[in-house]
């Protein structure tokens, strides 16, 4: 009973002399966790600007569904223009509208992005591109926006 006593007046004190500091690790802007944080992009700094987009980003495929679920495509921000798989795509001067969305699917979330177009015949069309996983819904948010506010 007296060792009981003992270490419990005690412990506290030991574990608070034991303990090291906590320290804070640095971003790393490369991390596929950081890349797509506000902090990494543009060293901090929002920059509005009307040039063409990167060229990896040109060439980087957005894994999706497009249209429904499980109707897998690769949307591809090419310059001027956001193409399906291997489609001629929709120039920015095109776009009406934009928007994005989070739904539910079989229990899980889905996060849709829609926009619609003037088709070159003069006749509105919709494109909806869904994604299941964060990340890449992340990724393609990003140049989903870019691509919209430079049209």
């Amino acid at each position: 009973m007296r060792t009981l006593v003992i270490t419990t007046i005690f412990i506290p004190f030991f574990i608070h002399q034991g303990l090291p500091k906590a320290r804070a690790h640095p971003i790393n802007c490369e991390s596929p966790v950081w890349r797509i944080q506000k902090a990494c992009q543009n060293n901090g700094k929002t920059v509005l600007t009307s040039a063409p987009l990167k060229s990896a980003e040109q060439t980087v495929p957005h894994k999706a569904w497009c249209g429904r679920p499980k109707n897998k495509c690769k949307v591809y921000f090419d310059g001027h223009k956001m193409r399906v798989d291997n489609g001629i795509g929709i120039n920015r001067n095109q776009l009406i509208s934009y928007e994005s969305n989070t739904e539910s699917y079989k229990l899980t979330s889905l996060w849709t992005h829609i926009f619609k177009y003037n088709r070159k015949d003069g006749s509105t069309g919709f494109a909806k591109v869904i994604f299941n996983d964060y990340v890449g819904n992340q990724n393609f948010k990003a140049s989903a926006d870019r691509f919209w506010e430079r049209r």
